[in-house]
């Protein structure tokens, strides 16, 4: 089945499955209006973006992927932060030399609300044809920053459950168990729940819209990489890749 691109991401929904896999920080791209304006280039965009997280899932039937940069706006954010006006909202990085116009920050927000009014009636959809509706929120993050907090071992996988109501505690439970099992040649598989992250707006949004639905965001560490040249190891990313979308593939 071919997917539908909108305007900041790239959906392909048969509708026929309570399941969807999510790259929503995969994007990096910032459309043209704002090019003006940006201070930092690709390279010190791409360390913050979750490269390569849109090829873990992309064998996956059902898939929402981000084109965007979440430099421009970041869908696992409050509204009123999503846009990074300040070095703050961006781990440091200084993303525009000066603020863009009013103007464009409307139509960057009006697209943050296109993709969360889509996900929301998409899956408050599959809930009601299938009473339940489980979202599979795949996620990168930078090992090394974890190790300067102190973070020892660095997870491989870290399984965010914050998001996931009471009544979903036991899909939890065996998502946690099946990652665990995984094995990725040349890499060992710590898994933790919550660490170093549990979940974000994205997420607490869909929930929120509809009780039925279950979100975990899964975070994998960029192991898959060189965080200083940014070039994949694309043995490592297609294994990875392997185990995460066979769990969401065979997921009830």
């Amino acid at each position: 089945m071919d997917g539908i691109q909108y305007d900041g991401f790239y959906a392909r929904l048969s509708g026929n499955s309570p399941v969807v896999a999510t790259a929503i920080h995969a994007g990096s791209r910032i459309r043209k209006e704002l090019q003006p304006y940006l201070l930092a280039d690709d390279y010190l965009r791409r360390s913050e973006e979750d490269y390569g997280t849109s090829l873990l899932i992309e064998s996956c039937p059902d898939i929402v992927l981000a084109d965007d940069s979440r430099a421009e706006y970041d869908i696992n954010r409050d509204r009123e932060i999503t846009l990074p006006l300040t070095a703050e909202r961006f781990w440091g990085i200084q993303i525009y030399k000066e603020p863009p116009p009013d103007e464009i920050n409307r139509r960057t927000l009006a697209k943050y609300d296109h993709f969360h009014n889509f996900m929301a009636d998409y899956t408050l959809a599959m809930a009601e044809k299938f009473g339940r509706c489980y979202v599979f929120d795949i996620h990168s993050f930078n090992p090394s920053r974890q190790v300067e907090k102190g973070l020892d071992p660095v997870p491989l996988f870290c399984v965010g459950t914050r998001n996931v109501l009471p009544h979903y505690r036991d899909r939890a439970d065996e998502l946690i168990r099946k990652i665990s099992a995984l094995e990725i040649p040349g890499l060992v598989n710590h898994t933790r729940e919550n660490q170093p992250f549990g979940g974000g707006v994205f997420g607490r949004r869909l929930v929120e819209n509809d009780s039925r639905v279950c979100v975990f965001s899964i975070e994998v560490a960029k192991f898959y990489m060189d965080e200083k040249t940014q070039l994949i190891d694309f043995g490592i990313l297609q294994s990875i890749g392997r185990g995460l979308s066979g769990i969401i593939k065979e997921w009830k």
